[in-house]
């Protein structure tokens, strides 16, 4: 509780005197005075740790379920590829798989399911 009230203090002081501090500032044609510039630069690098790289897998079959087992397959050659390259398993995920029926647009229908 006292810490909390000299904080309190403090900040009520210190900005009543920066208020103060400001009414005393004067506009002047060279511009205002008593006034504090600050500048600064900061660089930071790191080594990267991170790759992301998106692979695009299509299959066309007979079936739905002949199409994933094609691209499945796919799928784990890719993995086996990351894996000897020593990619963790909890680093490699599928983010979105999607199944769409194929239509020849060139029948006079322009929808015939192949």
């Amino acid at each position: 509780m006292g810490a909390a009230l000299i904080l309190a203090l403090t900040t009520f002081f210190v900005g009543n005197s920066i208020v103060q501090s400001n009414k005393e500032n004067q506009q002047t044609a060279q511009g205002i005075t008593n006034t504090i510039s600050v500048m600064g630069e900061g660089k930071a690098s790191v080594a990267p740790d991170m790759l992301v790289i998106n692979v695009s897998i299509s299959e066309l079959a007979a079936t739905t379920d002949l199409a994933q087992t094609q691209a499945n397959d796919k799928v784990n050659k890719v993995k086996e590829v990351l894996k000897a390259a020593d990619i963790a398993d909890k680093d490699i995920k599928t983010t979105n798989v999607n199944a769409y029926p194929e239509y020849d647009r060139s029948d006079a229908s322009g929808r015939r399911l192949l």
